[in-house]
C-alpha cells in the first residue's frame, strides 16, 4: 500500500511564473499579446508555446491595446512616458514570417503626465 504522507515532498518557496496583465487578442483572433512587468510578449494564438516577439521596456507597461481597424497594430503606453509605442505586424504571403516592427508615436495625452487607466485607438499611414 503506498502512503503519501511518508514521501517526502520538496517545499515550494517561489513560483516560476508570474501573472500577465493587459491581456488582449487582436480584431482577427490570431494575435496574443500580454505585458509583465516591464515585457510586452506578443503570441501567435496557433503556436503559444514561445513568443514571437519579447519587448522590454524600461518602466511598467500601463497599458496595452491592439487597433481595432484589423491592421495588426499594437500600441501601448509605459509609466512615465510622454511616448506612444507601437508594434506593428506586416504579414507576409508565408504567415510563417511574420515580421514586428516597432514604432514610437508622441502620445498627446501623456505629454501633460495626465493618469492613463485606458485607451483605444485607430492607427492610419
Amino acid at each position: 500500500m503506498f502512503n503519501v504522507f511518508l514521501v517526502p515532498s520538496p517545499v515550494v518557496t517561489s513560483f516560476p511564473t508570474k501573472a500577465p496583465f493587459n491581456l488582449c487578442c487582436d480584431t482577427s483572433e490570431r494575435y496574443i499579446a500580454a505585458s509583465i512587468d516591464k515585457t510586452v510578449y506578443v503570441y501567435d494564438s496557433r503556436a503559444t508555446e514561445k513568443p514571437l516577439i519579447v519587448r522590454e521596456e524600461h518602466e511598467p507597461i500601463v497599458k496595452l491595446a491592439w487597433s481595432r481597424t484589423g491592421s495588426s497594430q499594437l500600441g501601448y503606453c509605459i509609466r512615465d512616458s510622454p511616448k506612444f509605442l507601437v508594434l506593428s505586424v506586416s504579414t507576409n504571403h508565408n504567415h510563417e514570417n511574420d515580421t514586428f516592427v516597432h514604432r514610437i508615436l508622441q502620445c498627446p495625452i501623456q505629454r501633460y503626465r495626465i493618469g492613463l487607466a485606458s485607451f483605444d485607438w485607430n492607427y492610419f499611414d
